[in-house]
């Protein structure tokens, strides 16, 4: 069979809450999914899943492979382990959505492995918000704030740390991989507290009148913001940003068009959006109404996505140390 799509049975035995687990995260269903690249607008869905949790134990799956109707890349392949021929005989994406969605809303949390990208897959797929549907939590942004030791966050690196391993890049294994490191959390440290639990605002694609306002004032900010920090004539035109691509996220002190001045001085190239190529994402203020109460804008998410997921090189920095890296001479040393 070219596909994929299984349920397990549970009849809801061994699964009653404890007297002292009232408070901690118990009954979840975790996502995940795997596509043909990185990109929402162009790339498509091969496979879906989810995993559901009660008392931290495996209660029911969904998996399914999904037919993309396109080629898919060679390195995608050799990621995922998904052929052409794995997915050509496998149902669209419309067609398993209403018996996966509603896999997913039996569960009254959400949650999986930098959500937020399987989260903006499926939303644009389905043609709805689902940040503003579902009630959900980042499994790697609590894993990076729980155990603050580790080089990188990949779920590879972080299932090494808890002494659990599986095939990865496959969905319903990263599911499950996901439910152990919660698991572990919820175990060994003392994050896992409805009360302090952060979940994901809607996604800012579908601001309110209140958001736009907000918008607005920000940018009279921007357009009210201090001049030049650094003369022309002290920014290095050598150092460290040259022929460095920079991308800017938050309110910056000196307002953004006096940053792309001072970046493109040092000789950096600045733009929009975080890619594989960005070498640095200099972060200025970020206002929780507007990137909601993880605190990370979408450039930030990415950043951090392609970072933990495929190990690119992005530095973060915030103004002090742009300014630093303004002034620096050609050799010096750069942060991280």
């Amino acid at each position: 069979m070219a596909w994929i799509s299984f349920f397990k049975d549970s009849k809801n035995e061994g699964f009653k809450n404890s007297p002292d687990s009232q408070n901690t995260i118990k009954d979840f269903v975790v996502i995940d999914l795997e596509t043909t690249g990185l990109s929402t607008n162009s790339d498509k869905l091969i496979q879906i899943s989810a995993v559901r949790f009660r008392n931290l134990i495996e209660a029911d799956c969904f998996s399914t492979y999904v037919c993309p109707s396109v080629h898919i890349p060679p390195h995608i392949a050799r990621l995922t382990g998904i052929s052409d021929a794995m997915v050509e005989s496998a149902p669209t994406f419309e067609d398993v959505w209403p018996q996966y969605k509603k896999f997913v809303e039996e569960s009254p949390l959400v949650t999986g492995y930098n959500v937020s990208f399987d989260l903006q897959f499926l939303s644009k797929a389905c043609g709805e918000d689902l940040r503003s549907k579902w009630k959900c939590f980042d499994t790697l942004s609590c894993a990076r704030q729980a155990i603050p030791c580790l080089t990188d966050y990949k779920l590879s690196t972080v299932c090494n740390y808890i002494n659990y391993s599986d095939r990865f890049h496959d969905s319903l294994n990263d599911c499950r991989a996901c439910g152990e490191v919660i698991k572990y959390l919820c175990n060994y440290t003392d994050y896992f507290e409805l009360e302090s639990l952060t979940y994901l605002s809607p996604c800012k694609k579908h601001r309110n009148g209140a958001q736009f306002t907000k918008v607005a004032e920000y940018k009279s900010k921007l357009a009210a913001a201090n001049p030049t920090p650094i003369s022309p004539d002290k920014i290095s035109k050598n150092g460290p940003l040259a022929g460095k691509n920079i991308v800017f996220t938050g309110v910056l002190s000196f307002g953004r068009s006096t940053a792309l001045l001072m970046a493109e001085t040092a000789g950096a190239f600045v733009k929009s959006s975080v890619s594989k190529k960005t070498d640095y994402v200099v972060v200025g203020e970020q206002d929780i109404d507007l990137v909601g109460s993880d605190g990370l804008s979408s450039k930030l998410e990415r950043a951090y996505q392609l970072i933990d997921e495929y190990g690119i090189d992005i530095k973060i920095i915030g103004e002090v140390e742009f300014l630093r890296l303004l002034t620096a001479k050609e050799g010096s040393p750069t942060n991280g």
